[in-house]
């Protein structure tokens, strides 16, 4: 499948992670790899809410360094999503570092 926008790709991943396909999610975002797309935020999110589901803590951890690697804002949308991946996937020490360096905290984190 040939990617052609963000926009197509966020609503892919959304689409398939809520329909409870996470591991379809994973794999679009291999495709975003593949095919040279930077993952935006919601896509970002999307894939880390598969990681959970799936307990894929590795694939996890390189999106949290995608993150970083990237200098993309710890905001409270992919705080919240790496922190719920990493409690999903037991790594509860992870989940409370990340807890820590978000800037932003409500009842949500």
């Amino acid at each position: 499948m040939k990617l052609l926008t963000g926009t197509v790709v966020e609503h892919d991943d959304r689409r398939v992670c809520e329909n409870g396909h996470a591991r379809e999610t994973v794999e679009v975002f291999g495709e975003m790899g593949r095919d040279w797309f930077e993952p935006d935020e919601m896509s970002l999110v999307s894939v880390l809410g598969a990681c959970g589901e799936l307990g894929n803590l590795e694939l996890g951890r390189c999106v949290e360094g995608f993150v970083v690697e990237y200098g993309m804002t710890l905001n409270l949308c992919i705080g919240s999503a790496l922190i719920s991946m990493y409690a999903k996937c037991g790594d509860l020490g992870s989940a409370r570092r990340i807890f820590d360096g978000t800037c932003k905290r409500d009842v949500i984190t």
